[in-house]
C-alpha cells in the first residue's frame, strides 16, 4: 500500500477515535463567551478561513495570530472612545484571570489546547485543528441561526 495513502488513513483513525474529545474542547471553548451577541459570524468566518487555507499549523497559527491581533489592537482604540468593549474584545467568561475572547483563543492554539492528550505526539496538529474549529463552529451556528444556545450534554461540563 502507498506510504502517503496508509498515513492519511491513519490520521482519519485517529480523529474518529478522538471525535468525542475534540468536540468536548470545542464545547469548553465554547463556553467561555464566543457568543453570536458577542462576535459576528464575518469574524469567526474570518479565522476559519485562515485555519482552512493554511498548509501547517505553524502557517494556520501564525495567521490567526497576524489577524486576532490587528482586530485586538482596533478594539483597544474602540474601547478607549466609547468605553464598551466589541467583537474579540469581549472578556472570556469563567477564567480565572481576566483575557479577552481573542487572547483566549490566541492561547488555546498557542498551548495547543485542542489536542487531546492522544494526539500530542502524533504531528497532526492543523488537521486537529481544522476539526475542532469545524465543532467549534457548529455550537456558534447553532445558536446564531436559532438564537439561542445548543443544548449542551451536562455530563461534558
Amino acid at each position: 500500500m502507498n506510504t502517503q495513502l496508509f498515513s492519511l488513513m491513519q490520521r482519519q483513525g485517529h480523529l474518529i477515535e478522538n471525535e468525542e474529545p475534540i468536540q468536548r474542547l470545542a464545547q469548553s471553548l465554547y463556553q467561555c463567551g464566543f457568543s453570536s451577541t458577542r462576535l459576528s459570524a464575518s469574524q469567526l468566518a474570518a479565522v476559519s478561513l485562515r485555519i482552512r487555507r493554511a498548509e501547517s499549523f505553524e502557517q494556520a497559527a501564525e495567521k490567526v495570530s497576524d489577524f486576532l491581533c490587528n482586530q485586538l489592537k482596533k478594539l483597544v482604540r474602540e474601547q478607549e472612545k466609547t468605553q464598551k468593549k466589541h467583537s474579540w474584545y469581549h472578556d472570556a467568561q469563567g477564567q480565572k484571570t481576566l483575557i479577552s475572547l481573542g487572547t483566549l483563543l490566541l492561547d488555546w492554539i498557542r498551548d495547543r489546547g485542542f489536542l487531546p492528550p492522544s494526539l500530542k505526539d502524533k504531528d497532526m496538529d492543523l488537521l486537529v485543528l481544522q476539526k475542532f474549529w469545524d465543532d467549534f463552529m457548529v455550537f456558534y451556528v447553532y445558536e446564531h441561526s436559532t438564537g439561542s444556545e445548543m443544548p449542551l450534554d451536562k455530563e461534558r461540563e
